[in-house]
């Protein structure tokens, strides 16, 4: 698995670094019916958090759907986990103007993964 991924940071290293590339890239991890694959999707989301962020409320909120889409689709405790602080955390820390809107929503949401999101994101601001 851990070849996998540094074969493909590798061989599409800078692809990867186009946020439309990027996304596309993770939605079709996602589809994978192998777990793996999905795991290999965080370490990737995690490895680009910044193309995902963007610099623009566009990309952030193009971002964010993407990864929201990685938590409410296949729901795993583990892949929930390492989407909530290392990758969503981030995005609110960095632009807390359309972050912190956005886990008051997901704190209320009914989706049980984003409302756990919305709390473990806080994790990012432990020191």
């Amino acid at each position: 698995l851990r070849n996998l991924r540094t074969q493909w940071l590798k061989q599409y290293g800078e692809e990867f670094k186009q946020q439309d590339i990027l996304r596309a890239t993770l939605q079709l991890l996602w589809e994978e019916p192998k777990r793996e694959m999905q795991t290999v999707g965080c370490d990737l989301a995690y490895e680009y958090k910044d193309i995902l962020l963007g610099d623009r409320e566009i990309d952030f909120k193009t971002g964010v759907l993407s990864i929201q889409s990685m938590i409410t689709t296949k729901s795993w405790w583990d892949t929930v986990d390492r989407l909530s602080y290392p990758v969503i955390g981030y995005f609110v820390q960095q632009r807390p103007q359309w972050g912190d809107p956005l886990m008051e929503e997901w704190i209320k949401h009914g989706n049980m993964w984003l409302r756990r999101v919305a709390i473990l994101h806080q994790l990012f601001y432990k020191d």
